[in-house]
């Protein structure tokens, strides 16, 4: 893990789609999404991120963000 990952961990009880790009990817071929199941944890590269979508789940409570080492 590095400074660029980035630790979620799902708080609530419903699961939560986490959706993944790589920098400057094509939305139709290179979008993915990651199913965060409840009370599970994933490490996931911050570039990759739609960091709107981490700031609103971290905003209502329904998941727990923390940094690389």
């Amino acid at each position: 893990m590095s400074k660029e990952d980035v630790v979620i961990t799902n708080r609530c009880k419903q699961m939560i789609p986490l959706q993944v790009r790589p920098p400057k990817g094509d939305f139709f071929f290179e979008e993915h999404q990651i199913r965060l199941n409840p009370g599970k944890t994933v490490v996931l590269p911050k570039r990759f991120l739609n960091w709107d979508q981490v700031v609103n789940c971290k905003a209502r409570g329904d998941i727990a963000v923390g940094e690389g080492n």
